[in-house]
């Protein structure tokens, strides 16, 4: 239930907010603007710890069965 809630709410909201900037610097069809590229690096490094939690909780569950 924990790892559920983990995806469907954690892990999604950086993802949608890579997914979006990267359409931005699509549409724009220039160079990438230096606050785009910090604010995905955010997402990324948000998104990262995110499933690094997952496989965490993971791993203890799997310990304790």
């Amino acid at each position: 239930k924990e790892i559920a809630q983990l995806q469907s709410h954690q892990i999604r909201e950086p993802l949608a907010l890579i997914m979006g900037l990267m359409n931005l610097i699509k549409e724009e069809n220039s160079i990438t603007d230096t606050n785009y590229l910090l604010l995905m690096k955010k997402a990324v490094n948000s998104l990262d710890q995110k499933i690094k939690s997952i496989v965490q909780i993971s791993s203890e569950a799997h310990a304790m069965a």
